[in-house]
């Protein structure tokens, strides 16, 4: 799954993602769909960082944390926090996980047209 999971970082521009990250990912992700949208959803909230992005105000506020942006109260390593999230759109919905159904749709469809890049 490393490989997939690298392969994905390097179609959305980041050749050298953190190791950290990449393991979590490949750790967590029980299909390369998972991966996939990790991967998306990693690089949109954090830019695949092990913290927010600075200039988002749930991340000055406290109230996000981790490269997911999970609620800080739900945050903690990046393989717990990949774990976390995938049970909780595994459990409901990705469109139920993130704050807007629009949004889910297309990361869900960006995370598709990655894997399609990928594999044969």
């Amino acid at each position: 799954m490393t490989h997939l999971v690298l392969a994905l970082c390097a179609l959305m521009g980041f050749a050298h993602p953190p190791q950290p990250i990449v393991s979590a990912i490949a750790n967590a992700a029980e299909t390369p769909e998972d991966a996939a949208l990790l991967v998306v959803y990693g690089v949109h909230e954090s830019g695949l960082s092990e913290s927010p992005r600075p200039w988002s105000w749930d991340a000055r506020a406290g109230v996000s944390c981790g490269f997911l942006q999970l609620r800080c109260s739900l945050s903690s390593t990046p393989e717990a926090d990949a774990r976390t999230w995938l049970h909780n759109v595994h459990a409901s919905s990705l469109a139920l996980v993130d704050s807007s159904q629009r949004r889910a749709a297309k990361r869900w469809d960006e995370a598709l047209d990655l894997l399609r890049k990928v594999q044969p």
